[in-house]
């Protein structure tokens, strides 16, 4: 287990509201559709984990993953989010990892975003659309595929869906079945 330390720690001063610090991209193998975690400081006290996808230059969609209040505890999620296979913790809280729970659901919000879905469009997906994204981060954690076949396979999903005037609903249920496969 890595152990994170917060900024002051290592530098010596306290960084100003507005500054960030970026984990890393997903997928870590070049890709034109890609995720950016970063961990951005509010206010005193509160630091918001945060993944905004791009394809290409164009910005797709952008979710905040957790607001903590301590900094080490915020890039630790971050990272564990960017590197899942891996454990990071904070050095003032006991050195326990995040939790399972919080790397799922910041992988759920990344890839969500990297298939361009924001939070407003999460909320109207039907319940059997979201289970599908859930599956899906399951079988990534679980190291059943990775994340660069899932993107591929949701870009065949826009095509397919854009040919057959497909709804969300039933484009997510395409890609399913084509990561299935």
């Amino acid at each position: 287990m890595q152990v994170v330390r917060t900024t002051k720690e290592i530098v010596g001063f306290e960084p100003a509201v507005g500054v960030e610090w970026d984990a890393g991209y997903l997928p870590h193998a070049p890709a034109h559709r890609r995720v950016r975690v970063s961990v951005r400081k509010d206010a005193d006290s509160r630091w918001t984990v945060y993944a905004k996808a791009y394809r290409g230059a164009i910005t797709l969609a952008e979710h905040d993953l957790a607001v903590l209040d301590c900094e080490a505890c915020a890039k630790a999620l971050a990272l564990s989010v960017v590197f899942p296979n891996s454990r990071y913790s904070c050095v003032h809280h006991n050195r326990k990892a995040v939790s399972e729970s919080a790397i799922f659901h910041g992988l759920l919000s990344c890839l969500v975003a990297l298939m361009g879905i924001d939070a407003s469009t999460w909320a109207t997906l039907d319940e059997g659309s979201r289970h599908r994204c859930q599956w899906v981060v399951r079988l990534i954690m679980n190291g059943e595929i990775d994340l660069l076949r899932a993107i591929r396979a949701w870009e065949a999903a826009e095509e397919f869906a854009k040919e057959l005037s497909l709804s969300l609903n039933e484009q997510v249920s395409w890609w399913y079945n084509e990561i299935s496969k």
